[in-house]
């Protein structure tokens, strides 16, 4: 009889701190479901309707030219820097917002990126790829005519391709440069347009 008597108090017990549990744990989801809580956004670029105005010195084995992107206009400024313009500075007006340190495999890349590009040689229209247009440079002593031939095929192919994130992360990734991939992340959304205005200042072409 004793026996029965303690096993159904255990069980009055157990019955009653499982009740006290699920009561409580509802309690505190209900509390916790009503509370106010801060909630903390993952770090991402900031998105403007329009990018800021850039300016970014391409230094290519020397060969320096800045290409300044007019976003509120939509337009880009090809500028031949032979001023050795650095960041902060400004050339012919147009501010040096970066500057991107790189060998040839850059300029290769992009031309591969947007599939070759056509040159006049000897008389002669060719589609060349990036290593054959490098070594064309390589093997030229005054290179500003045929850099700015180069960059007047690369813009019309970017007018009609664009250039992508992974194109910019390329040339991040593969230069010496304080460029980074927030400060460039809206970009090409915009690159091809502003393309379609692109403006070649103090070439001093014959």
């Amino acid at each position: 009889m004793k026996r029965k008597t303690k096993n159904l108090i255990a069980f009055s017990v157990s019955c009653l701190c499982s009740a006290l549990i699920f009561v409580g744990s509802g309690y505190l989801y209900l509390d916790y479901k009503l509370t106010p809580t801060d909630t903390q956004t993952p770090s991402v670029p900031y998105y403007e309707s329009v990018p800021e105005n850039k300016g970014v010195v391409f230094d290519i084995c020397g060969d320096r030219t800045l290409c300044y992107m007019d976003f509120k206009k939509k337009s880009l400024k090809i500028i031949l820097d032979d001023k050795q313009t650095r960041v902060g500075e400004r050339l012919l007006g147009y501010k040096a917002d970066y500057e991107v340190q790189a060998n040839y495999s850059i300029l290769e890349k992009i031309i591969d990126t947007v599939g070759g590009i056509n040159l006049t040689q000897n008389g002669e229209a060719l589609r060349y790829t990036g290593v054959q247009i490098t070594d064309i440079l390589s093997k030229t002593n005054d290179r500003t005519a045929l850099r700015y031939e180069i960059i007047t095929q690369i813009v019309d192919k970017i007018k009609e391709t664009g250039f992508e994130k992974t194109d910019f992360l390329y040339i991040i990734e593969n230069s010496k440069t304080k460029l980074t991939v927030p400060d460039c992340y809206f970009w090409s959304d915009h690159i091809k347009e502003l393309s379609i205005n692109t403006e070649f200042l103090n070439w001093r072409l014959q």
